[in-house]
């Protein structure tokens, strides 16, 4: 008895790691490192059930770039964790929770990276003119993305200034929103705008809709998931489904299935996942814990305090 390794296998672990990933963002500084493990263990079964689901032997929805089975789920089912371990006192406008000078450059390091391995992640499962459309539309995209979130980014800003978080996260969206389609024939002024309108949505997630949701239903989003993976990637699901109504109508209900089982079983077992976190068993984070690493790393003021 043995397990078989290929490459097809390690693109499937990349993909899952991603929507773990991505779930880690929604839940970051208010879940302990006990939570997370649990939240992993449950997600990774979870992510490969709905990714059987969307395959070819069952919906057969057309997602090469990962949208709807990495994104959205692994944005929604860390969103629904967070829900419900969201707790009144203490994470809503901690002071720990900000960003610092050098933690923004080492973001733009990382953000930088990602831009460049986006078109190898987005055409990865595909061959030959699938594997060179999608390079095409995703770095028209993500380029088209670039230049909205800079406009966006000023227009929203009331000192009309660039944000750095904007930068980090939405510049990137375009990304996630051409990934469902990136093998089909939209056209360079397809991308193009589908970029641009990532873009425009992932920034104004960032200014208006995360804080709505943070007020509204409480719920904390530590990285901005939501803006990033969450919306984008229903756009991309949704672009997929008008192109396939137009060009290939057969593909139009698996698409249109694949984006609703997504999200059902995101919300579903993120909130099932969720309450098993916050059984009294499973170690958690008390109300002045939340974005402090003290308590689990050894950091600098530690050492000066010793001293």
């Amino acid at each position: 008895m043995h397990i078989q390794m290929n490459m097809g296998r390690m693109l499937e672990a990349d993909f899952t790691t991603g929507a773990v990933l991505i779930s880690f963002g929604a839940v970051l500084g208010v879940a302990s490192p006990v939570q997370l493990l649990f939240m992993i263990l449950f997600e990774v079964v979870f992510y490969n059930l709905n990714a059987l689901v969307l395959g070819d032997n069952y919906i057969g929805a057309s997602d090469i770039g990962g949208s709807m089975v990495i994104h959205a789920f692994g944005a929604y089912f860390g969103l629904a964790v967070a829900r419900v371990l969201y707790k009144p006192n203490g994470q809503m406008d901690n002071a720990a929770e900000g960003a610092e000078y050098h933690s923004d450059m080492f973001s733009m390091i990382g953000t930088v990276f990602l831009w460049m391995f986006w078109p190898s992640f987005n055409s990865a499962p595909g061959s030959d003119v699938d594997r060179y459309y999608a390079i095409c539309n995703t770095y028209l995209a993500l380029s088209a993305a670039c230049v909205s979130t800079f406009i966006f980014s000023i227009l929203f800003n009331p000192k009309r200034r660039i944000t750095m978080e904007h930068i980090q996260n939405a510049t990137l969206a375009g990304g996630v929103a051409m990934g469902t389609a990136a093998n089909m024939q939209v056209q360079p002024f397809g991308a193009l705008f589908i970029g641009f309108s990532a873009g425009l949505l992932s920034t104004a997630g960032y200014t208006y809709i995360k804080p709505f949701l943070a007020e509204k239903v409480s719920l904390h989003d530590t990285c901005g998931v939501n803006n990033l993976h969450g919306m984008p990637a229903i756009m991309a699901a949704i672009f997929s489904i008008v192109h396939c109504a137009i060009n290939n109508p057969d593909q139009m209900m698996p698409q249109v299935f694949g984006l609703l089982a997504t999200l059902g079983t995101a919300l579903a077992t993120g909130t099932l996942t969720g309450c098993f976190l916050r059984l009294p068993a499973v170690e958690h984070l008390g109300e002045y814990e939340y974005f402090e690493d003290g308590k689990y790393w050894e950091i600098e003021e530690d050492e000066e305090k010793e001293d």
